[in-house]
């Protein structure tokens, strides 16, 4: 049966850097605003806390992006091509593992 999404070890595999660029920047933007929007005598905790935020914010927006393109609702020329030639890879290694099996 088909998958309703792509395993994460695929959609991780497929990151594109701006997948990964937008993940920082979400990092950083939360550290940002946790340091401005603190108390000076919290500032430290509520950056990390932030900042923590962001980056699991990041890791979902990475994912979503990844998934989207392996399951065709964003352009994925890229991906198609890559999972091409790992069909074609696997292919070639089951004849060599047929014809040496035969031999």
């Amino acid at each position: 049966p088909p998958r309703a999404l792509p395993r994460f070890r695929d959609a991780f595999l497929y990151l594109r850097g701006s997948d990964l660029s937008a993940a920082a920047a979400l990092t950083t933007a939360g550290a940002a605003v946790g340091y401005f929007s603190a108390l000076p005598g919290l500032r430290g905790r509520y950056t990390k806390l932030v900042a923590a935020l962001g980056a699991h914010a990041g890791f979902w927006l990475c994912f979503q992006s990844s998934a989207g393109r392996l399951l065709g609702y964003k352009e994925n020329e890229r991906e198609v091509a890559m999972a091409h030639q790992v069909v074609a890879e696997r292919e070639r290694r089951a004849k060599v593992g047929l014809a040496a099996a035969t031999h």
